[in-house]
């Protein structure tokens, strides 16, 4: 990779020239990035914030991609793009602003019990916002290579606990 930032409440600017396999990768608990220079990937995702927190995006030069040209993580996604864009390849998506809600907990069980009872699995988590500016040109090219994509994905609730041994069992919901 050509940067690779870890760490909570990271803050890149690049302002010069970055081309490797892959780009930029952050992938701490939040991070701002901001490109006012070049950044190419030749195999790979050319920026990644990958992070769970707030992710904040400036493309403000170019950036050049066999692959995906940015991809997000599953928090708050903030992206503004006013430079350009350009991917190569099937599925090379130029932004990929993707929200992940989380899974809900498992129910407890009840045990061994006259009346057992199992308790409720947790809810679903709620996938964070997304916010896509594009200012200028996202090119594509390949199958499947969507110049925006922005999937908001809510996970699954979780599993209702067993009723246990007992004369009487309800399980969870």
């Amino acid at each position: 990779e050509g940067i690779d930032v870890g760490g909570a409440n990271a803050e890149v600017t690049n302002n010069g020239t970055i081309k490797g396999a892959a780009g930029i990768l952050m992938d701490g608990a939040s991070a701002t990035l901001t490109n006012n220079g070049s950044v190419t990937a030749t195999s790979g995702i050319a920026v990644a914030l990958l992070g769970s927190g707030k992710n904040i995006f400036s493309n403000n030069g170019t950036i050049t991609a066999t692959g995906i040209a940015l991809k997000g993580g599953s928090g708050v996604e903030i992206v503004t793009s006013n430079g350009t864009i350009e991917t190569q390849g099937s599925g090379s998506a130029g932004i990929v602003a993707r929200t992940l809600g989380g899974s809900g907990g498992q129910g407890g069980s009840a045990g061994l019990s006259l009346v057992g009872a199992g308790g409720d699995g947790g809810p679903t988590g709620i996938a964070g916002a997304a916010s896509v500016t594009v200012n200028n040109d996202i090119t594509t090219h390949g199958n499947d290579a969507e110049g925006v994509y922005v999937p908001a994905i809510g996970e699954f609730a979780g599993d209702g606990g067993n009723s246990g041994v007992g004369l009487v069992g309800f399980g969870g919901g």
